[in-house]
């Protein structure tokens, strides 16, 4: 599952796992550097938890909420100090 950040060519790579905590790769298009994460869905999938294990990459360490799963469409949700974020990610 991968998928392109709109604006500056970052890529979010998830790989398929059955045992959490599951492993993917970042790519950051504004200084051109990829970096890894873990990943799992918690709370029945209703909240995707990312820890960033590498400084390089992009950065979307967070506890997100799902908006939208499907197999095409990944939407998520977290709260920042200024306000909500949210990143709608489409399949490629």
């Amino acid at each position: 599952w991968g998928a392109t950040v709109p604006g500056d060519g970052s890529t979010l790579s998830f790989t398929d796992c059955s045992s959490p905590p599951c492993s993917g790769t970042d790519y950051d298009g504004t200084n051109k550097t990829s970096g890894t994460f873990t990943y799992e869905f918690m709370d029945s999938d209703k909240t995707l938890s990312i820890t960033d294990t590498s400084s390089l990459g992009g950065s979307l360490d967070a506890d997100w909420k799902v908006e939208t799963l499907t197999k095409s469409t990944l939407r998520i949700t977290t709260t920042t100090l200024l306000g909500d974020l949210t990143y709608k990610f489409t399949k490629q």
